[in-house]
C-alpha cells in the first residue's frame, strides 16, 4: 500500500526553553530506517511557526517516524520525534488531517 504524507507545519518548537522558528526540517523514516525523506529547511523564521507543506509517497510501511531537526552552525540537533503506527490512521480512500506531539530523546514533550 502506498500512502501520501504531507508535512504541513510545526507549532511552538523549543530547544533549551527557547523558541525555534527557522532552520528546521523534518525527516520521515520508515520502520526499517533504510528509506527516508527530508523536507526542505525552513529558513523564513520571524514570528511564525515553521512550515513546509511537502508531500511524500511512502510504500509498505507499518510504522513511520517523523523527526524535527534544527540546523545549527555546528551541524544539526534533534528537536524531537513522533513514532506512529500506520494502522492508526490509514483507511481506504480517506483524507485525514492529524496532529502529533513530538518528544525529545529524554522522553519529554516538546513545546514552549
Amino acid at each position: 500500500m502506498t500512502m501520501e504524507i504531507t508535512i504541513i507545519s510545526a507549532e511552538t518548537l523549543c530547544m533549551n526553553g527557547k523558541p525555534i522558528r527557522k532552520d528546521t526540517y523534518v525527516v520521515v523514516h520508515t520502520q526499517s530506517c533504510t528509506k527516508f525523506f527530508k523536507t526542505r529547511t525552513e529558513e523564513e523564521g520571524g514570528r511564525k511557526n515553521p512550515s513546509w507543506n511537502e508531500e511524500f509517497l511512502v510504500d509498505g510501511a507499518n510504522n513511520i517516524t517523523l523527526e524535527v531537526q534544527w540546523k545549527t552552525w555546528l551541524g544539526f540537533k534533534s528537536v524531537g520525534a513522533a513514532r506512529i503506527a500506520v494502522s492508526k490512521f490509514v483507511s481506504e480512500n480517506s483524507l485525514q488531517f492529524l496532529s502529533y506531539r513530538i518528544w525529545d530523546e529524554k522522553g519529554k514533550r516538546n513545546g514552549c
